[in-house]
């Protein structure tokens, strides 16, 4: 055994294990002979922390194994371990994380609390709140990596994907607040500006965003998980509402094609249909029948296209709105007078 650390066979001190030596400690009790100093000292030197060693039977069990065979070598013990069906069940950093909690406890509890201090902020800065315990806990996870054995059907990996992705379960979406007359999530940490964006987007592609719409509020609640928990990205949601506004307006998908927002592509008929009924654009849905009517018409070979802007006046001028227009008033105030004149009531 090299570097000064005894061989527990070579009870002589000799240097060479005997094949009575061998068998003398083949007749020793396996918890005995796996108990003693040297054994102990001798995990040490592959870098196995002694309490470790004695609460995982399994190692004992493959230093023994590699002393039988006459293993010396460092290099050599740490890959017959490595490359062991215990070995390759585990990750290192995994057994690393074990060595450390069971070989030095006090260390081991000082790099989870320091740990769960940095993700405590972490989970600030994304705009969530977690408990001191659930902290600790996903510290204790984390500086392992992984839930240990790798065969095992509810084997999970802790790398910092999964971190974010239960951090992102946290963020409170219970606060609201009210900007002119709108009210929206009051969230913080960077769940504020990826909601912001998120709000701007569904908006534009025509998503009734008015919280009442609990099919919004739980898309957009989902959504901004995803994204703070990197389980999506603001492309791929780009996709999803793109897909979105072209299955309810196939009528413009070409222009969605092109890049257009659905109120871009949309807006010219939009203003078409706002003049005619004297409305403010801004106040027209595109769950308004007239508008998904305008947007979704269907030509002579059933393909859907949006009427023509002329087209578009005319069939606000059949709305049940339009008669409540200054122009419809004026128009039947004149038709009434020239009916009156025609009859001879006035002059």
């Amino acid at each position: 055994m090299s570097m000064g650390v005894p061989n527990p066979i070579d009870t002589d001190g000799d240097g060479i294990p005997s094949q009575e030596e061998l068998q003398a400690y083949l007749n020793t009790p396996f918890e005995d002979r796996v108990a003693t100093p040297d054994f102990e000292a001798m995990a040490e030197m592959y870098g196995f922390a002694s309490g470790y060693l004695s609460q995982t039977p399994a190692l004992q069990e493959l230093l023994d194994i590699a002393l039988q065979r006459g293993m010396t070598d460092v290099t050599m013990i740490k890959n017959f371990i490595a490359n062991s069906d215990w070995g390759l069940r585990y990750t290192s950093t995994y057994n690393e994380a074990e060595q450390l909690r069971l070989g030095a406890p006090e260390v081991w509890q000082a790099t989870v609390n320091r740990t769960a201090t940095e993700i405590k902020q972490r989970a600030q800065n994304m705009g969530a709140d977690i408990s001191d315990a659930e902290a600790l806990d996903y510290a204790q996870k984390f500086l392992r990596t992984s839930s240990g054995d790798k065969t095992s059907p509810n084997y999970e990996e802790f790398d910092e994907d999964w971190l974010d992705r239960v951090l992102s379960g946290s963020i409170d979406f219970s606060k609201t607040k009210t900007l002119n007359g709108v009210t929206f999530y009051d969230l913080s940490g960077t769940a504020e500006n990826q909601a912001e964006t998120l709000y701007q987007l569904a908006y534009e592609y025509g998503m009734d965003t008015s919280m009442s719409n609990a099919a919004f509020t739980g898309w957009f609640e989902n959504s901004v998980k995803r994204l703070a928990g990197r389980q999506t990205t603001t492309e791929d949601l780009d996709d999803e509402v793109v897909n979105y506004a072209m299955s309810r307006f196939p009528g413009l998908q070409q222009q969605l094609a092109r890049g257009l927002t659905l109120r871009q592509a949309a807006d010219p008929y939009m203003k078409a249909i706002s003049e005619v009924l004297e409305f403010d654009p801004n106040t027209l849905s595109f769950d308004d029948n007239l508008v998904q009517q305008v947007l979704n018409s269907v030509d002579g070979q059933g393909n859907f296209k949006p009427m023509s802007l002329y087209d578009a006046k005319l069939a606000a001028r059949r709305d049940d709105r339009w008669q409540y227009t200054s122009t419809a008033k004026n128009e039947y105030t004149g038709l009434a007078n020239r009916i009156l004149k025609d009859f001879g009531f006035l002059g």
